[in-house]
């Protein structure tokens, strides 16, 4: 659990960067979403599920407006 966690949280922070780091508004939102999707399975993974869902809104929210 403890190599996955770190994992996804480094591909997390990467993914994080690669948003301001592209030029493609497309590209952008699909590194957002990946970012998100990284940072709820390590909440996932600490087992508080609870904020899962409220990250997954926030997502759902953040996407909602960028379209």
């Amino acid at each position: 659990m403890s190599v996955l966690f770190w994992a996804c949280a480094l591909a997390s922070v990467a993914t994080g960067f690669g948003v301001f780091r592209v030029s493609s508004m497309a590209r952008a939102t699909f590194a957002l979403l990946a970012s998100f999707a990284l940072a709820a399975v390590d909440i996932a993974l600490l087992q508080l599920s609870y904020l899962v869902v409220l990250v997954v809104l926030v997502v759902l929210v953040v996407l909602m407006e960028c379209s």
